[in-house]
């Protein structure tokens, strides 16, 4: 007799393996609160498919700078399938209906549940969603499959699923209250490293534009010793940056003017301005759309934003994205010229990417500009 079986119903111990469970997720809840959630929403994956007639499940949790669920957690599925399991509740009536009604849901129409990217697929006939959320909170959702096939769920599966989809509710939760202080963390950490660049290759590279900026001829002896010291500065300069942050999200859309579009709809009371003239350079697409949540996530936050004016241009080769809205009352903490974290670290970011990002107030407003320079992307 196997798990499933014996879960619903079958043997001596009806609720043994799901006691089990559930006392093993329930002792790992610290450890997601820390940070290590992969492997437990991994966990609750596992445990639906153990207990249930589910093959395959994926977490997925809602971004709300992006505006759109991220994959967190699965089982059955490769990592390759899982990276394309992102979208909008708008996109994926399954999800919407679970969230609202608060019940799993079970369909295979799939045509009317989730986007036509997702039906594609391998192996997707018929979906079961759970809701994750807590309270008023709509956290994100669920999605598991029989690898397939159709299949039944009774009502006990169900509240099974539906009891596991809150435990990953209080995980995300839990999860979120750390999330300042993990971002803070990471901030010093990024600021330390902008000290470690001043001392360890700014100095020497000014000390280097003193000499070649001298107007005397250098001999062979002292071209060759600035240019080892030039080559030594730049080693030491990719050394410091391969720690500058963790891997970068791929884009939300296709292209940046895409990512705007669908990042206005989540501002219905906002005007917006777009004069979207160019588009970033592709290795800088996840970027400027990241850089543009980020800045219209800090005018929700520390502004009442009306009107939002986003301009991108090129200029000789340099590409240039401008966000400014209106709304910052004074005294907020948007009129003190210092941004908020997210600002912080995308700047960070640019830099990393051979631009600059510059925030700050402008006029009654505030003002985000992204400059990518050229010769960053020959």
């Amino acid at each position: 007799m196997n798990d499933r079986e014996r879960a619903s119903g079958g043997g001596g111990d009806s609720f043994g393996p799901i006691r089990g469970v559930l006392l093993e997720l329930l002792s790992e809840l610290d450890d997601a609160a820390a940070g290590s959630t992969r492997a437990f929403y991994d966990r609750v994956c596992q445990g639906i498919c153990e207990l249930t007639a589910m093959n395959r499940c994926a977490v997925l949790l809602y971004d709300r700078r992006e505006k759109r669920v991220l994959p967190a957690g699965s089982h059955g599925i490769d990592d390759e399938i899982l990276g394309q399991l992102h979208g909008t509740l708008s996109e994926t009536p399954i999800a919407a209906e679970a969230l609202d009604a608060d019940r799993v849901i079970v369909t295979s129409r799939l045509s009317e549940a989730i986007p036509a990217r997702h039906r594609s697929l391998p192996g997707v006939a018929m979906l079961a969603c759970v809701p994750i959320a807590a309270g008023a909170r709509k956290l994100g959702v669920m999605l598991c499959d029989a690898g397939g096939g159709e299949f039944e769920i009774d009502a006990p599966q169900r509240d099974l699923m539906w009891a596991l989809g809150k435990t990953v509710a209080l995980a995300a939760s839990a999860r979120t209250a750390s999330a300042q202080q993990e971002r803070a963390k990471l901030l010093a950490e990024r600021v330390a490293i902008a000290r470690e660049v001043h001392d360890r290759v700014m100095q020497r590279l000014f000390g280097l534009s003193l000499v070649l900026g001298s107007g005397e001829a250098l001999d062979p002896t002292e071209q060759r010793r600035a240019s080892e010291e030039l080559r030594s500065a730049l080693d030491d300069l990719r050394d410091v940056m391969r720690r500058t942050g963790e891997p970068a999200r791929p884009p939300a859309s296709p292209t940046l003017r895409e990512e705007i579009t669908r990042l206005a709809a989540h501002y219905p009371a906002v005007e917006f301005e777009t004069a979207a003239a160019a588009d970033p350079p592709p290795e800088h697409e996840a970027l400027a759309q990241s850089v543009l949540a980020e800045a219209l996530h800090n005018a929700s936050k520390h502004a009442e934003p009306t009107a939002i004016s986003i301009a991108t241009a090129t200029d000789e080769g340099a590409f240039s994205l401008d966000v400014h809205n209106d709304g910052v009352s004074p005294g907020s903490g948007a009129t003190v010229g210092r941004g908020g974290m997210g600002l912080r670290l995308a700047a960070f970011d640019a830099i990393q990417n051979g631009g600059v990002l510059e925030f700050g107030p402008e006029g009654d407003g505030w003002r985000v500009r992204l400059y990518l320079p050229a010769e960053e992307r020959a």
